[in-house]
């Protein structure tokens, strides 16, 4: 049995439809690794700043020792 135009129309707008979903998903796929990206940027900063204040805690600990003489 071939195709009416209605069924021709009716393929187009599901189609259409998919295409559209597709096409939000992969922009949420998108926004989801910006996101990942930038938490990943955080994290990274983060540990470096927690090393950086480690080392001056560790450096201030070691000033306090010497003029207290206990070194």
């Amino acid at each position: 049995m071939p195709l009416t135009i209605d069924d021709l129309k009716k393929i187009e707008s599901l189609f259409r439809a998919q295409e559209d979903r597709l096409r939000e998903v992969f922009v949420t796929k998108h926004e989801f690794n910006e996101l990942k990206d930038i938490v990943l940027g955080i994290k990274h900063d983060l540990h470096n700043e927690h090393e950086l204040r480690f080392g001056r805690l560790v450096s201030l600990e070691a000033r306090v020792q010497i003029l207290e003489g206990k070194v």
